[in-house]
């Protein structure tokens, strides 16, 4: 970890916060997203027939903070290239 003389007047980034210093006090800024999503039995599969996501379900919710995990292989790249559209969904949708 380092360390660093915060200014007044200068903002301070912590999570998803923005933080800003006046000198005596820190006031946090409301920058949150106002966009949720939702994924509703969305599937992707090749032209082969596979599977590589099957009825995927989720809501994630204005402004938080998300993370996804799993192994090598595991469809995280294909899940985040299906929620930005730059693949399209064999069913299902993708709302925001």
């Amino acid at each position: 970890m380092g360390r660093a003389i915060v200014r007044p007047g200068q903002f301070l980034g912590v999570g998803s916060w923005t933080l800003r210093w006046d000198g005596q006090l820190l006031t946090r800024i409301d920058n949150r997203s106002r966009i949720a999503l939702s994924v509703r039995g969305v599937d992707f599969r090749l032209p082969s027939g596979k599977a590589l996501l099957d009825r995927v379900d989720v809501d994630l919710a204005a402004g938080s903070l998300t993370a996804v995990v799993g192994p090598s292989g595991a469809g995280k790249s294909t899940l985040f290239s299906v929620l930005t559209g730059a693949r399209g969904t064999t069913a299902g949708a993708v709302t925001y």
